[in-house]
């Protein structure tokens, strides 16, 4: 995704959920990450073969490194 695409700073990785998912992509999951400071893995889709995605992420983010929230369900956008 090019940077004037990006709707938001930030994306929650999600991957599909399935048995395909590497191990460490599955370990982003539910995660959140700035676009200018991707994880070691890259962004989401950016890998051979990913099928993960980069869901836009609105809420406030404190800190850095990627933080994970407790419950992903319920983060709510303003």
């Amino acid at each position: 995704m090019k940077a004037a695409e990006q709707p938001t700073t930030h994306y929650i990785w999600r991957t599909r959920g399935d048995g395909k998912v590497r191990a460490a992509h599955a370990a982003n999951n539910g995660r959140v990450f700035a676009w200018d400071n991707p994880p070691e893995t890259g962004h989401p889709g950016e890998d051979f073969g990913c099928r993960c995605t980069a869901e836009p992420y609105y809420g406030h983010v404190i800190n850095d490194p990627p933080i994970e929230p407790v419950y992903p369900e319920l983060i709510l956008i303003p």
